[in-house]
């Protein structure tokens, strides 16, 4: 009887797909798969890939693998991942990542990592316009994907591009308010001296870190950052970001590259040779 079960379920694949394997036919199932995936999980030490994006796809696979009721649809779908992981002899990060969307890959934890990761590149990025310039060339890429023909994660009633073009979609029409916001600010207080825009020449890099270092030495008060870094993305913008944004200022003045504290230290001694040469204080103790 177990025999003919699993004989159905290869002849007739869409009639038994939500059919549960039987605890004897586990038996011969679960190792095959286990078999299989520790051959995937040797196959990606042949790549460079971050090991974040390692450990969700490594944990994913074993948590379907060791489903509780796992059906037959579900192994089927298993290994058709596996075997097509095992056939990629040119996976990098952004591949790997990109097989995972195309092939459904709807694990809550892939989806928290595509989050951060997209976060990530929002907060590297200072200008409100081009935020919305990449999340709208993500959107893109996300339709993109869904166009080539991939394997469908059985169980679940949304689908990853569903689900992670959602949350793109809303990241973009945030991005469309805080301009348009940013906009109507600026008109509103265009004649008022105390509230108009100045052009500094900084980088916004460079100018979060100036910002952080006149927190840190008192000259500004370390209460309530994100309205002050807010202050400063709405009062200020650089000849190469006319909309700052006030999280990407804020996460640049503590994420310092060598290079942006170098440049800043430059302009500091600038400051400070223009104090010797115009107030007689180079020879001053």
């Amino acid at each position: 009887m177990e025999g003919l079960l699993l004989s159905l379920g290869e002849s007739f694949p869409a009639q038994t797909a939500s059919v549960k394997i039987s605890q004897a036919n586990l038996r011969a199932v679960i190792p095959r798969l286990k078999e299989k995936f520790y051959k995937v999980s040797d196959h990606f030490n042949a790549f460079v890939i971050d090991k974040e994006l390692l450990d969700v796809v490594i944990t994913g696979l074993s948590a379907l693998i060791n489903k509780k009721d796992i059906t037959l649809d579900d192994t089927r779908y298993i290994t058709s991942l596996m075997d097509l992981l095992l056939k990629d002899s040119e996976l990098d990060n952004k591949k790997l990542a990109d097989l995972l969307i195309i092939h459904d890959f709807n694990t809550q934890a892939f989806y928290l990592f595509y989050l951060y990761q997209l976060r990530e590149r929002l907060d590297d990025i200072p200008g409100l316009h081009e935020q919305r310039e990449m999340l709208l060339a993500e959107k893109d890429r996300l339709y993109n994907l869904t166009t080539e023909k991939g394997l469908t994660m059985p169980s679940k009633n949304r689908s990853l591009f569903m689900e992670l073009g959602e949350f793109v979609n809303g990241k973009y029409t945030f991005a469309k308010k805080r301009v348009k916001l940013q906009r109507r600010f600026i008109c509103d207080t265009k004649n008022a001296q105390t509230n108009s825009r100045f052009l500094i020449n900084l980088p916004v890099p460079q100018f979060g870190l100036f910002i952080r270092m006149q927190i840190e030495k008192g000259f500004l008060v370390k209460e309530n950052l994100g309205e002050l870094f807010k202050f400063f993305a709405g009062h200020f913008y650089t000849p190469n970001t006319l909309y700052i944004s006030p999280d990407s200022l804020q996460k640049k003045s503590t994420d310092v590259e060598f290079a942006t504290a170098q440049k800043l230290k430059g302009h500091l001694i600038g400051m400070i040779n223009w104090l010797n040469a115009n107030y007689n204080l180079s020879n001053y103790n």
